[in-house]
């Protein structure tokens, strides 16, 4: 095969697959996501976190074989469950701390020098990705590493800079977190790029198409949360930019919007009065965000919460009641898909 029938092949793959983008980026005259996100994985390897979770649990176990109470050996044992919530050895110590039975020595002991040399390898070893996963696991690292030198200057600077931007970098809370809930979404077995788990995500929601995708199925049941921001149009002319709730000084239903026909030579103003009709017995403006989950569609606005009565994709748009062609402008839309 030729190289140039390589390279149409590769060409045409590109264009007419879209899983085969990047999951980082969109269409920007459809607001649809080319390729929905990669299915989440912790940015260290498992082999990675192995090491942090025994090494861990061997400095906890010679703290807390002498004394309980040891703070450093609390915190050390917390880290391990926190990577490896499932491990035995883990469980049988935290165990053992629980009903105050006496937890034996480690068989080999790891110096402090040895701990630290693997946290550092493993902050290095982080993807120069600000995804809320990173975050985690960078702050983490880094204050753990701060126990044990707490005049590290590349932990106190990145510390100090995620503080800044009222990111939290307690540890506590961190340790608390459960990742492999937090952070596991699962996919749709027939179709890959839909997930059908709980998840929280981002898009933007561009007012000239009527239904962008989010790339999520969801189930009846299930409950949305929904923050939009930004601005958008529904029309040129004497139709303003407004928010997500939409226009409030045009009437629902009733809205005229003209627009301009070319027919032959001459250009024909032409009103129309079409409705585009809402269902639940919500009043929202024309302009306002709307989702659609199967062939049920809610009143979204600003901030909305609601229960998912027909199981299907979810998708959002705008309150439309003419033509989407010359609307302008896009939403950011933040929502949330969970159980309660």
């Amino acid at each position: 095969m030729s190289k140039k029938v390589i390279s149409l092949a590769v060409i045409l793959i590109t264009l007419f697959m879209p899983h085969a983008y990047s999951a980082e980026y969109y269409e920007p005259s459809t607001g649809t996501i080319i390729n929905p996100p990669a299915k989440p994985k912790f940015p260290l390897t498992d082999t990675k976190l192995k090491q942090i979770t025994e090494k861990a649990l061997a400095i906890a176990r010679d703290k807390l074989s002498k004394n309980p109470n040891d703070k450093i050996g609390q915190m050390m044992l917390n880290l391990a469950h926190h990577f490896s919530p499932t491990n035995r050895d883990v469980l049988l110590v935290r165990g053992k701390l629980k009903f105050k039975i006496k937890i034996d020595e480690p068989r080999r002991s790891v110096s402090k020098k040895e701990f630290l040399q693997l946290l550092r390898k493993s902050v290095e070893q982080l993807p120069n990705r600000n995804t809320e996963i990173v975050r985690h696991f960078r702050i983490l690292l880094y204050q753990i590493i701060r126990q044990f030198d707490p005049y590290d200057e590349d932990a106190i600077i990145t510390l100090m800079s995620y503080d800044d931007k009222g990111i939290a970098t307690d540890i506590k809370p961190l340790l608390a977190k459960n990742i492999h809930e937090s952070y596991t979404i699962q996919y749709d077995s027939k179709d890959e790029r839909y997930i059908v788990s709980n998840v929280k995500k981002t898009i933007f929601v561009p007012a000239n198409v009527p239904w962008t995708d989010t790339w999520v199925k969801v189930k009846v049941g299930k409950i949305v949360r929904v923050h939009a921001s930004r601005l958008w149009s529904m029309g040129t002319g004497t139709f303003p930019y407004c928010g997500p709730n939409g226009m409030s000084r045009l009437s629902t239903g009733t809205t005229s919007k003209t627009r301009t026909v070319t027919k032959t030579s001459s250009k024909t103003k032409v009103t129309t009065t079409t409705s585009r009709t809402k269902v639940s017995g919500e009043v929202g403006q024309p302009g306002c965000l709307m989702a659609k989950v199967g062939s049920k569609t809610y009143y979204v606005g600003e901030e909305a919460v609601f229960k998912v009565e027909k199981a299907g994709i979810l998708l959002f748009g705008p309150y439309e009641w003419d033509t989407y062609s010359d609307n302008s402008g896009k939403l950011q839309v933040t929502f949330e898909v969970s159980d309660r």
